[in-house]
């Protein structure tokens, strides 16, 4: 089974509550918030699970990049900008596979050494 502590932010607390449903029946410890404001601050995770409708502003993602992990976007469009600072991006809707699949890339990559960086 994987491991690890996953971060989930998405302000929709319907596909909130799916995205821990999956990723606890993937064998991740996971913690969800609504915002990126609203995060355990006193906590690191292994690798964050982040709406990009929760992101108020792109220079709060590259302040909370250390405590957060790698940062897997979930994105209904392109946004180049906010792209360059997260390990990889899962467009909505097709979160089941893919979604694990880019969190396993993230952790392997921390495990071995890398920042979650692409």
């Amino acid at each position: 089974m994987p491991g690890g502590r996953l971060l989930i932010i998405a302000p929709d607390g319907d596909l909130r509550s799916s995205l821990v449903f999956l990723l606890e029946a993937a064998g991740y410890v996971v913690t969800s918030r609504p915002d990126i404001s609203s995060y355990p601050k006193s906590e690191t995770f292994d690798c964050t699970v982040l709406d990009h409708q929760a992101i108020p502003r792109p220079d709060l993602v590259i302040e909370l990049k250390p405590k957060l992990g790698p940062i897997i976007l979930l994105a209904g469009g392109s946004s180049p900008w906010l792209e360059s600072l997260v390990f990889r991006v899962v467009r909505k809707p097709l979160l089941g596979e893919p979604l694990i699949a880019a969190v396993e890339a993230a952790l392997r990559s921390v495990r071995s050494g890398g920042r979650g960086t692409k």
